[in-house]
């Protein structure tokens, strides 16, 4: 059976089967094509039994991996020699410590973080480039290092959160939906140090994290911190930047009864402190939107009392309408300096819109920007393109989103100059 997902851009992507990952009851999937609003294919060929994989496109060429997942396996790509990996296994073995804030009596324990995951250790560039290789933490199983070609690495720390930071919820044996409900610890980074010549240290960050929870629902947080110290190894200077987030829900999967991590963060302040640890910056965001994640206010608060403001507004499916700018001045803001209206074209299933004119006022209301465009007016040619592109997609296809004219206001004598395009029926 076949099933069909469309991204925001519509592009298409079909899928034909699902398959197992080493029977552990997850399931996993590549498409077997991705198709643009043109007709451009992207095809798909794989078998996780043999552990590889195709991807040919429009114009033939391909991208091929084997025996992905065991050392030796290669990943080649058209126009160079083959990418070597090599693979080692890690075990992590940690427990997050659950706290139970309901349905104790009837609910089995809280799995600890086990098993064996096989994990890239090195990938070796084609041309004698030399290689990227990566350690990895024994106890959280997650990335402790990655060095490079040049010998420069990146270190982490990893280690759980100080304080009980994320929930999960449920059912009990008993078969009650989300009767078992806990908050628990989470494996976090806890530092990162920086070196480019792979012998001195020239960056250090430490990394501490707290949560507060709802009092009436202590599944629910309201809010997470994380303070991110920044240490100039070269210099001994020492900086802070403190990050505030609020929770917006996450779209539970159908037919799952457990909710793990059900909110996720979204910045909400972020604030910067100089080496001397005065406070130079901050910033404070606001989301709108049906999920809450769209964002709707960015305000900038400079250390001498001046704030900035730019402020979103949206239309269609989360399409940006408005954006306004404003000047430094006294809180919450200066003066409006810059509108830009954004007007859409909006397209045939599946739904996606295209911009058909922007128009950028000044903090007075005067027009001083305007660019329009139209789509699919004049006709297509055929471009006798077999391979890679569905046949559909003919020139009498037409309905496609591409813009065929743009015209850009001359706003010292409020002439207009137009571009005018034709395509052929795979959008070039």
């Amino acid at each position: 059976m076949q099933q069909t997902v469309y991204d925001a851009g519509s592009r298409k992507y079909s899928f034909t089967q699902l398959d197992e990952i080493s029977g552990n009851g997850s399931f996993s999937a590549l498409p077997v094509s991705v198709e643009d609003r043109n007709g451009n294919l992207l095809n798909f060929s794989w078998s996780f039994g043999s552990a590889s994989f195709s991807m040919t496109d429009t114009l033939g060429r391909t991208l091929s991996a084997s025996n992905f997942g065991t050392s030796g396996g290669t990943v080649t790509v058209p126009g160079l020699p083959a990418y070597t990996l090599q693979w080692t296994t890690v075990s992590p073995s940690y427990s997050v410590y659950p706290h139970a804030i309901s349905g104790n009596g009837s609910c089995g324990p809280v799995l600890t973080a086990g098993g064996t995951l096989s994990v890239i250790s090195s990938i070796t560039l084609p041309n004698s480039e030399g290689s990227y290789t990566f350690q990895y933490d024994p106890t959280y199983g997650r990335v402790s290092q990655i060095t490079y070609p040049t010998g420069a690495w990146i270190k982490y720390t990893w280690g759980l959160t100080d304080t009980l930071s994320e929930a999960v919820a449920y059912a009990n044996t008993t078969g009650f939906d989300q009767a078992c409900q806990y908050q628990m610890y989470a494996p976090v980074v806890r530092s990162r140090q920086v070196s480019y010549d792979g012998q001195h240290v020239a960056l250090t960050q430490t990394f501490t994290y707290s949560t507060t929870w709802d009092a009436q629902t202590p599944l629910f947080w309201d809010s997470k911190t994380t303070i991110v110290t920044t240490t100039d190894n070269l210099r001994n200077l020492t900086a802070t930047t403190t990050y505030t987030y609020i929770p917006i829900f996450s779209p539970v999967p159908p037919n799952e009864t457990s909710k793990l991590t059900e909110q996720l963060p979204l910045e909400n302040t972020i604030t910067y402190k100089d080496w001397d640890g005065s406070v130079k910056r901050t910033v404070t965001k606001g989301f709108t939107g049906y999920w809450g994640d769209l964002l709707s206010m960015e305000r900038v608060a400079l250390d001498g009392g001046q704030t900035s403001e730019t402020d979103y507004s949206y239309a269609g499916l989360g399409w940006l309408k408005e954006k306004d700018e404003y000047d430094y001045g006294s809180s919450p803001h200066g003066a409006l300096l810059r509108k830009t209206v954004t007007n859409y074209a909006v397209f045939s299933l599946p739904i996606y819109g295209r911009p058909s004119s922007v128009i950028v006022d000044d903090g007075s209301g005067t027009r001083i920007e305007e660019t329009d465009y139209t789509y699919d007016a004049s006709g297509l040619t055929a471009s006798g393109v077999g391979v890679g592109h569905d046949s559909s997609y003919s020139t009498s296809q037409t309905v496609r989103g591409n813009a065929t004219s743009m015209q850009k206001w001359v706003n010292t004598g409020g002439s207009w100059l137009t571009w005018n395009y034709t395509y052929d029926d795979t959008g070039q």
